[in-house]
């Protein structure tokens, strides 16, 4: 290959110049590659900023996709920067007084950063995830505003975490199960009053393990050897029981001052009701029934996945009340019917006409069964108590979320390795350029001392003959 093609350099020549300054260039990248590392570490050392970071890890269906854990939607984000999570942290983890609260509260939120992390992620062949640990880091930075109002750096540690503890804790608190149910006792003289003081508490308690029993089918407390299912079957047994009291109390009339002149005052309520309710029913429908016949009720699909059509909002209004009348018309006629029933059984009982002796051993009879009804409620209610204490503390709620990493320090840098290594490329390039001219500019300074030498010697020879011919 010719040094020159058509006046530009060639790879050969750059070569050469290489190899001439190879010495040259391995100095100066060795000088360059130790002045770039100085630069770029005082620059991280005046550039970068501490962080504290812990971490949680959600274990639960949904979380992925933003769910809670009772399926409706969640801000993990906000829920942990909340001013009401930061403060209580401060407050309550930290015991800051409320000034220092008050100047601390503003610059923590401001330099508190959530990030969303996946981790241990297992996927298919079509790189679709089965399963991974869904983590969020919570980061709190070093910042001047909270170092004025600080004793020292491990007030950091102990800030970030407080604010982790304590949305864990009412993250907890707020999905983990609680009941309002308390144990009962007998209730004043009304024979029917007692008849549905325990139908509620056993009413309740069954609704209440169905629905746990929906969303934990697996779960068996340990204390009690019982699954949700089977309390509510057992409260379901003992409404069983519960029925036969309430045919005793109503078949004999039990009667001690109250009971009848109750059962008529709610006849008389529910037929009122069940009238209102008829008459509600019928003023829906008939507008409901107008409104078809209007060609603007229904409103035209905006998703393709949607099935149904769905009506405006006049449409729906009517038919939500529509559908809410229906419900309450039959409730009240429902209830209207048991009260009917009660009021004809003590129709025909007659109970006051019976001796002393015969209602005496009645309502003996009847308080015994209420007790014994009552104290079986209760111990199933005892029962009910302690699963759910069970759940929250094992099974469910303690699976829900973790910390899986207390604070730890780490660093803010804009240096970082792909930064590091973009800037001594840079300057390795540099040293590269500024070795091959200062030895082209020497080997340059070198031919024109030479040529300068050459040339003041040929001047002399050419003095000398000048003046050899003038002598002559």
């Amino acid at each position: 290959m010719e040094d020159t093609m058509n006046g530009e350099l060639t790879f050969r020549m750059i070569w050469q110049k290489i190899k001439k300054s190879a010495v040259r260039i391995l100095v100066y990248a060795i000088i360059a590659l130790i002045v770039g590392a100085g630069i770029m570490g005082i620059s991280d050392i005046i550039l970068s900023k501490s962080q504290f970071e812990t971490k949680i890890t959600y274990y639960y269906e949904g979380v992925e996709e933003g769910s809670d854990p009772w399926g409706g939607q969640m801000d993990f984000v906000n829920g942990i920067k909340s001013v009401s999570n930061v403060s209580k942290a401060l407050s309550i983890k930290c015991n800051y007084t409320e000034e220092e609260i008050a100047n601390l509260l503003d610059p923590v939120i401001k330099n508190l950063t959530v990030i969303t992390d996946i981790s241990d992620v297992n996927k298919t062949k079509d790189e679709v995830i089965l399963n991974a640990d869904y983590n969020f880091r919570i980061i709190l930075t070093q910042n001047s505003d909270i170092d004025k109002l600080i004793n020292s750096k491990n007030d950091y540690y102990n800030i970030v975490n407080a604010i982790t503890a304590t949305y864990i804790e009412d993250f907890k608190s707020k999905y983990s199960y609680s009941t309002d149910l308390t144990a009962i006792s007998s209730v004043g003289n009304n024979y029917l009053d007692k008849y549905y003081n325990i139908k509620n508490l056993l009413s309740i308690m069954k609704s209440e393990a169905e629905s746990l029993a929906n969303k934990a089918p697996l779960f068996e407390s340990t204390s009690q050897n019982l699954s949700f299912s089977n309390l509510a079957a057992r409260a379901a047994a003992l409404s069983l029981d519960l029925d036969s009291y309430k045919y005793f109390v109503v078949s004999n009339g039990i009667d001690t001052g109250s009971e009848k002149s109750n059962i008529d005052a709610r006849v008389e309520e529910y037929k009122n009701r069940v009238t209102t309710y008829e008459k509600n029913v019928s003023t829906y429908t008939a507008a409901f029934e107008s409104l078809c016949q209007q060609n603007n009720i229904i409103v035209p699909p905006t998703d393709a996945s949607q099935l149904y059509p769905i009506v405006n909002q006049q449409g729906k209004e009517i038919i939500d009340n529509l559908i809410k009348s229906i419900d309450m018309l039959t409730e009240a006629q429902n209830n209207l019917n048991d009260w009917t029933y009660y009021q004809t059984s003590y129709a025909s009982a007659d109970f006051a006409s019976k001796p002393e002796d015969e209602r005496n051993k009645i309502i003996a009879e009847a308080d015994k069964l209420e007790q014994g009804l009552i104290n079986n409620a209760n111990v199933l209610l005892t029962s009910y108590q302690a699963m759910i204490k069970d759940y929250n503390e094992s099974y469910n709620v303690q699976s829900l979320v973790r910390i899986t990493s207390q604070a730890i320090k780490t660093k803010d840098t804009p240096i970082t390795l792909v930064v590091f290594i973009i800037i001594e490329a840079v300057l390795l390039i540099l040293a590269v350029v500024v070795a091959m001219s200062v030895t082209a500019k020497k080997g340059e300074m070198i031919l024109r001392k030479k040529l300068n030498v050459g040339t003041k010697g040929d001047e002399k020879i050419n003095i000398e003959k000048n003046q050899n011919k003038d002598e002559q």
